[in-house]
Order: C-alpha cells, then sequence, then structure tokens
C-alpha cells in the first residue's frame, strides 16, 4: 500500500511543471487529468492508510460567463475538425486539435464553476487557518506556508488530508463537464 501512495506521487512530481509552464508541444490536458486522477489516489490511498473517512464534494451549479459563447463555440468547432466526418485527415494535426478541444472544454468549465471551486477551496481553508486568504493564489501561498509549519509535528495531518482531498475533488471537476471521459474519476481497488 505504501509504495502504492509514493507511486501516484509521481505523476505530480515527473509533470507538475509541463503542468504550470507548458510549452506549445504540451499536450496539457492530459498531464493535468493524469496528475488531478493520480492525486485522488494519492489522497484515496493516504485515507485508507491512516483510516481517515474522506469527504465528497457537491457538483457547483453551471453559471454563464461573459466568455461562455465564445469558448463554447471553439471547443465546439475544435471537436468537428479532430472527430467525425469533417474531422481533418492530419492524424498529428487531428490529435493537436482534440486536445485544443479539450482545452476548450476546461476553460469553459472554469467560466462555469471556478469561481465556485476557488471559493470551496478559501471556506475550506478558512476552517483550518481561522482567516480567510484574500484571493486563491494567495490561499495556495498561505496553505503552503501552513504546511511547512506544522511538518515537523504533523499535528493537522487528517485535517490537511481531508482538506487537498475535497482539493483534488474540485481540480477534477474543472477537467471538463460531468461524465466527460476527462472528468471522471475511476477510483482504485482498495487495499483493505
Amino acid at each position: 500500500m505504501r509504495h502504492h501512495f509514493a507511486f501516484t506521487l509521481t505523476n505530480q512530481l515527473a509533470l507538475g511543471q509541463a503542468v504550470r509552464r507548458p510549452n506549445v508541444d504540451t499536450d496539457l490536458m492530459t498531464n493535468m487529468q493524469w496528475c488531478y486522477e493520480t492525486n485522488l489516489f494519492a489522497t484515496e490511498a493516504l485515507g485508507e492508510i491512516l483510516q481517515v473517512e474522506l469527504p465528497t464534494v457537491t457538483e457547483p451549479e453551471v453559471r454563464e460567463g461573459r466568455a461562455s459563447t465564445p469558448v463554447e463555440h471553439m471547443a465546439t468547432v475544435l471537436k468537428s475538425l479532430s472527430v467525425g466526418e469533417g474531422a481533418i485527415d492530419d492524424e498529428f494535426l487531428k490529435y493537436r486539435l482534440r486536445a485544443l478541444f479539450r482545452e476548450a472544454r476546461h476553460a469553459a468549465r472554469a467560466i462555469e464553476i471556478g469561481d465556485q471551486v476557488s471559493n470551496g477551496d478559501l471556506d475550506d481553508l478558512h476552517q483550518l487557518l481561522g482567516y480567510r486568504s484574500t484571493d486563491w493564489f494567495t490561499g495556495e501561498a498561505d496553505l503552503e506556508a501552513f504546511v511547512l509549519n506544522d511538518a515537523d509535528t504533523g499535528t493537522y495531518d487528517e485535517e490537511l488530508l481531508v482538506l487537498f482531498h475535497k482539493r483534488n475533488l474540485r481540480a477534477h471537476q474543472l477537467l471538463g463537464p460531468p461524465g466527460s471521459a476527462m472528468a471522471t474519476h475511476l477510483p482504485i481497488q482498495t487495499f483493505r
């Protein structure tokens, strides 16, 4: 079990930089999906090791944004160029267009639920820290400082596990609409 837990961290370590700073050849959405999926495997495995019941999160209500129409249109056009009768013949270009279609769907999800996902993360962090970070990025820095301060004692290990699991679930929701291949989490078998 502990080997499995260690292995789940390898995707984030190997692909994290490609997700944070992708270059033109990066298949961003595949890398994100691998990282987010194995991050969930990690919190699930740690929950099993520590015998902690992990929470779920609710599916946020979809809200339209100012850029919803053009981003959804971009996704539709990219999909039409990469699959089906209207798809182009070049296999590599088809692959790249499909990857960009997934990025457009991710952007559409960020418009639809991004604020709610960020607020959920900030609400959870507020409960842990006792204050609300000003925005999601500040919250990331505040969380990192908290984790580093707790590293020697592990006083908050269970609380952090629950917090990270909820964050992982929410991040996964941003990959695409519910039911899509990108946003479907397939838990591994338990080791119990």
